[in-house]
């Protein structure tokens, strides 16, 4: 069997560059398209070092003849192409619409929407001798008429009319290509890496590795997988818009007469799951809200708070819920793994605690949810106790961990927040080294970031506990096994089903005596230590 082959446009820099590296690692030979030779070469060489067969190609996706060269080079080396990543792409600062300066416009469009017409076109015969053809665009969450109509989005001010309406046009051109080509072999998707921190977003945003996973994810598609479609830059983990975070929202939205706020990440999904949830309970129209959070941003955090405390000057329920979770196909190596699943799973929820707590009111309830099956989620209901419920899973229990004195240190009464973040960092740090399990830490760095959060959960009550007259309840919670697309629809339990013990937690009677810094399934306390 051949080597496949994968020429990715934007390459030398940024999310391109990272996508090259997943890819390569993938023992896909890579074509690093890059406008400026020199720095596609040094980014070739960067791949080289790290074992990946890799090539520069000069490409202008703005210049026909450079176009056309980049054809016949890759026809006379290869005579196939089997990937096509569009990523190159311009954002440039815009002013008020009736003020845009059409050369801007036109220059944007040029690069963002008509480079991509014509470099697809252009390597579309040599896609088409490919036995598994793939071409991924690169889009943006800006190209959403929901998130420009959403006050309370981080970028809502800002002027991108030239960036966006290309992008626009990009996902357009995309469901149009896919349904040309839906009877043959070749998949076409567009997808959006996210608010990721690269020079085009003068690097604020979440890491290039999490931002190129979904273009590498569509680039990989098996042959029976989905054309035409608009994936957003969270591949593992599934938002509020569906499963046991939507029956939440529900389940919450039609019990009780509080305020309940909706947030993630992507704008987009969490609108339209509001708009579904006030579709079919028209109660819920005056209580369920919407707001921005990506937990990966402490910028994005900020706001939150800033926008609690300026709009309600505290809450009372608050169901805190990141996670992100691999496949156990994905080969991405053990070490980066780890170091995003514990950014998300754990540092990104403390911090969104770290940030929120002073903002509690007395006899709140803040429920803490983490688990793979749900994405960033907050639910505000004024006027109930507080709650904390950390959503964790039983891939988490502690006997997972062979090292005695790790045990201990998660366990003891001494044991901090900041000492589990160590423990979880030096976890991190042996990954990358593949000498985690020599140091008695787990295979699994789901589970290993799932039972730091449990560890958190304890050291979160001791310290609420301090204060009793407030009545602070924090727990972790494991939904069981449920049928959502993180599942891939298997499981015993429906989503709604899996929503039970979050919400049961989030509504505990004031003053309860249990559970309180427990671990919890099935409403029963579940023994994690050893």
């Amino acid at each position: 069997m051949s080597t496949r082959v994968a020429l990715i446009t934007g390459a030398n820099s940024g999310v391109g560059a990272e996508t090259a590296r997943q890819l390569g690692l993938q023992n896909i030979e890579i074509l690093v398209g890059s406008r400026d030779k020199s720095r596609g070469e040094e980014a070739v060489k960067k791949l080289i070092v790290e074992g990946i067969k890799a090539r520069c190609i000069q490409l202008d996706v703005t210049d026909q003849k450079s176009i056309d060269n980049a054809v016949d080079e890759v026809t006379n080396s290869y005579g196939k192409l089997d990937i096509l990543i569009n990523n190159a792409g311009v954002y440039m600062k815009e002013g008020p619409l009736s003020q845009l300066d059409m050369a801007l416009l036109r220059q944007t469009f040029e690069t963002n929407f008509f480079g991509v017409f014509a470099v697809t076109k252009a390597f579309l015969p040599l896609i088409k001798k490919s036995l598994s053809g793939r071409i991924v665009n690169v889009s943006s969450g800006l190209a959403s008429y929901n998130f420009h109509q959403n006050k309370a989005n981080a970028s809502y001010a800002i002027n991108h009319c030239a960036y966006s309406t290309s992008k626009i046009a990009l996902n357009m051109l995309t469901v149009q290509l896919a349904k040309e080509l839906e009877k043959t072999n070749i998949k076409v998707n567009v997808c959006t890496p996210g608010l990721t921190a690269t020079g085009l977003t003068n690097y604020h945003g979440h890491s290039v590795e999490l931002g190129a996973k979904s273009s590498v994810y569509l680039a990989l598609l098996p042959d029976d997988g989905p054309t035409g479609q608009f994936l957003n830059s969270d591949l593992t983990v599934t938002g509020a818009n569906k499963g046991i975070g939507y029956a939440i929202v529900q389940k919450l939205s039609t019990e009780f007469d509080g305020i309940v706020y909706l947030t993630s990440r992507n704008e987009e999904l969490g609108l339209k799951a509001v708009e579904d949830i006030q579709s079919s309970n028209p109660s819920a129209k005056g209580k369920v809200h919407y707001h921005q959070l990506d937990i990966s941003s402490v910028e994005s955090i900020r706001r939150l708070a800033d926008y609690l405390k300026k709009t309600y000057g505290g809450f009372d329920v608050l169901v805190n819920n990141a996670a992100i979770a691999f496949k156990s196909a994905d080969v991405t190596p053990f070490g980066e793994q780890a170091e995003v699943t514990g950014r998300s799973n754990f540092f990104g929820t403390m911090n969104v605690c770290n940030a929120l707590f002073p903002l509690l009111r007395q006899h709140a309830r803040f429920v803490t949810l983490i688990c793979i099956l749900l994405k960033n989620i907050l639910f505000l209901l004024p006027s109930f106790s507080y709650r904390v419920v950390n959503m964790s899973s039983r891939a988490g229990m502690l006997e997972s961990i062979k090292n005695p004195e790790i045990r201990k240190n998660l366990t003891s009464d001494d044991t901090t927040i900041e000492s589990i973040g160590d423990i979880l960092s030096d976890f991190i740090t042996k990954a990358k080294q593949n000498s985690h399990q020599d140091a008695g830490y787990p295979n699994s760095v789901y589970g290993m970031s799932k039972l730091c959060l449990i560890a958190a959960t304890i050291v979160q009550q001791r310290i609420f506990d301090d204060n009793p007259e407030k009545d602070i309840v924090v727990n972790a919670v494991c939904p069981g096994y449920c049928k959502t697309d993180m599942t891939n629809n298997k499981g015993q339990l429906t989503p709604k089903q899996g929503a039970d013990t979050p919400v049961y937690l989030a509504t505990l009677e004031p003053n309860v005596k249990s559970p309180r810094g427990e671990f919890l399934g099935e409403r029963r306390i579940i023994k994690w230590k050893c």
